[in-house]
């Protein structure tokens, strides 16, 4: 029986086979390189999707700024980041590592330890979770970037002339200028010392915590490249100095910008001065922060008579290169006496090429002071 069912079968196919077109001789099928018949149509490969995770990952990748002070780049890259400092000196790779599906990017240090770790801030940028800063993409500062040394934000408040002073080691209330500096905008300086010299370097801003959580602008000057000479700190609420070094040793006293400025130096009107000739009078001018001073001056013009001026603010014109007042009280003491003269004099006071301070009373009429009387600094 089964015998009679093959040949049944095999008789159908062969009678199917003479059904093909008139004329027409069957053409073997073709076969494809995977051994697969042409009229079978290939599967098309499955397009692979990014998964969430990874496209989490790749958010972090990038160049990315340190807001805080423009001194810092981190450039992550898939599995590896190294970082840039302000003087585009770049560390080795380091590992980074992904947490929770991508939220965290920890930076893995050489010793193995996280050295920070970033989550993607709303913004865009990178949010520091280690110190709580945000870093924004490179782009958005493009000037900054790498290599140069210094940012170019940040130095508005103190893109200006200054002195340099120390303090005396003899006298540690008085202080000794050492040259005058320059500072720019973009962060360079140029000091001209007393001697002649010319040092120009850099400054690199960073940030120093209060007790309450604010924070102030700490200013690094380098010279030299990666030579610091010195830091300072620099606070608004005393815009004329920048304070250097540990209990105010060093110190940048607020000068004014110009040309006329820089490696001119400025005689200093802080000191006790006399007049030469007859010794009867002493002017002593003490400086308030190198802008504002006060001058009190005793003149005897006789045994029994003296005349004082007090005078509480006179103000350096750094254009003139001279000592302005007005508010001064003038009176005349006669034994126990005091007679007022008057209350709200001005004047000037000015060095002359002799280097001798000269000192003209718009009120020459009342106090006699003309400008005919000079004075020479003491040595104390």
């Amino acid at each position: 029986m089964k015998k009679r069912v093959l040949a049944l079968l095999l008789a159908g196919v062969m009678a199917a086979s003479s059904l093909t077109g008139c004329g027409e001789k069957e053409e073997p099928a073709k076969k494809t390189e995977d051994n697969k018949e042409e009229d079978e149509p290939e599967e098309e490969p499955e397009e692979k999707k990014p998964a969430e995770d990874e496209k989490e990952v790749s958010a972090f990748d990038g160049i990315w700024i340190r807001d805080k002070t423009h001194d810092r780049w981190v450039v992550i890259k898939g599995s590896k980041w190294h970082e840039v400092d302000y003087n585009g000196e770049a560390s080795s790779d380091e590992k980074v590592e992904y947490r929770e599906d991508g939220k965290y990017a920890d930076l893995i240090d050489s010793d193995g330890s996280v050295y920070l770790t970033f989550s993607i801030a709303p913004d865009g940028g990178l949010f520091d979770e280690t110190f709580q800063e945000t870093y924004s993409p490179e782009d958005k500062l493009p000037d900054v970037f790498p290599g140069q040394a210094a940012a170019t934000l940040g130095f508005d408040d103190i893109a200006d002339g200054w002195y340099y002073e120390v303090i005396d080691p003899d006298n540690l209330t008085d202080y000794v200028a050492q040259g005058t500096i320059q500072i720019e905008a973009d962060g360079t300086y140029t000091m001209c010392w007393n001697d002649g010299d010319v040092t120009t370097g850099t400054i690199l801003i960073e940030y120093a915590e209060n007790p309450d959580g604010s924070s102030y602008p700490v200013y690094s000057f380098f010279a030299g490249g990666n030579n610091l000479w010195i830091a300072g700190t620099y606070d608004e609420s005393e815009p004329q100095y920048l304070w250097i070094g540990n209990g105010g040793m060093e110190r940048l006293v607020r000068g004014g910008r110009g040309d006329e400025f820089l490696g001119q130096g400025r005689m200093e009107f802080e000191g006790m001065y006399t007049d030469p000739d007859f010794g009867r009078s002493t002017i002593e001018i003490i400086s308030q922060d190198g802008i504002h001073y006060s001058i009190d001056v005793e003149w005897a013009s006789s045994h029994d008579e003296t005349s004082y001026w007090e005078i509480a603010d006179a103000v350096y014109n750094e254009s003139e290169g001279v000592l302005e007042y007005s508010g001064a009280k003038f009176y005349v003491r006669t034994g126990s006496k005091d007679d007022v003269k008057y209350t709200n004099g001005s004047g000037t006071f000015f060095f002359d090429d002799d280097g001798m301070l000269n000192w003209i009373s718009d009120n020459s009429k009342e106090d006699g002071v003309d400008g005919s009387t000079v004075f020479e600094k003491l040595p104390w």
